[in-house]
């Protein structure tokens, strides 16, 4: 009976890691793709969010920030433009209607760079479903600026209330178990909600495709329009080398890229206009 267990267990183990080879040799590459996509829009597309004058911040409440486990959420504080600033005191609240998460982070010599620390009071967000309702441990975030000392030491603190609100946004495709996030494999952690997205746009696809057939066809092609099935198409033209999905992340580069140049266009428009005015008198 024993040697049966035993077998058993070894023919497990030995599935267990042929599959982890072969999802490896053939997912890879996606994932790196799919974690880039999420690396550039938190990194790079993401501004921080201005907290008075001269006082910038990001907040992150995922478990995962640049690949790396979080023991609490995060809060990213820079000075805006070229000050530099000797002190800045942020308190952080995470609430709903029963609870109060505080923090209170003292930052010293902030400059343009990102200054982090932990929100160690707070706990991560984690949705849980119970009876078709969501649960969170808090419902928003109330960021307020309580102190700003300059690079000698003179206080430049609003005179008056100096908060933000921000309300997270949860997956709860990710919380349903229907999608992955973060995943840790191989070493690594990698994000899969590009992926996860380019998946559901082939969901759409397929839909749009079936809407111009026939009633009757469209009821026989109901079977195959599922998250499985576009799932399937998805990896039979991503497998190994993920040109499809790679396509799509340069596709969003050049647009972010495109957006920037019309942002540069629209400012540099009223300076233009302001000195053809000058040269004009």
């Amino acid at each position: 009976m024993e040697f049966g267990t035993s077998s058993i267990s070894f023919v497990r183990r030995g599935f267990r890691w042929i599959y982890g080879v072969v999802e490896k040799i053939m997912c890879q590459r996606a994932y790196e793709i799919s974690t880039l996509y999420h690396d550039h829009r938190e990194l790079v597309e993401t501004k921080p969010r201005p907290l008075g004058e001269h006082v910038g911040y990001r907040l992150y409440w995922q478990e995962f920030l640049q690949g790396q486990r979080q023991l609490a959420p995060t809060i990213e504080v820079c000075a805006i433009g070229k000050s530099r600033l000797s002190k800045v005191v942020i308190a952080v609240t995470a609430s709903n209607d029963m609870v109060c998460f505080q923090n209170e982070v003292v930052m010293r010599h902030v400059d343009t760079r990102r200054h982090r620390a932990p929100l160690s009071s707070i706990p991560f967000r984690r949705p849980r479903i119970d009876g078709g309702l969501v649960y969170t441990p808090y419902d928003e975030f109330h960021i307020e600026l309580i102190e700003v000392l300059d690079e000698r030491g003179g206080c430049i603190t609003p005179r008056w209330s100096t908060k933000d609100v921000i309300h997270p946004m949860d997956r709860l495709e990710v919380a349903l178990g229907q999608e992955r996030d973060f995943v840790e494999k191989w070493g690594q952690t990698y994000n899969l909600s590009f992926l996860e997205m380019e998946i559901r746009e082939e969901a759409v696809r397929m839909f749009a495709w079936s809407f111009r057939k026939s009633h009757v066809l469209r009821l026989l092609l109901r079977p195959l329009q599922s998250h499985t099935m576009a799932k399937a198409i998805f990896w039979s033209r991503n497998a190994l080398r993920a040109a499809p999905l790679e396509r799509a992340f340069i596709r969003h580069i050049e647009e972010y890229r495109d957006y920037l140049a019309r942002q540069a266009d629209r400012s540099m428009t009223p300076l233009a206009e302001t000195v053809a005015e000058t040269n004009m008198s």
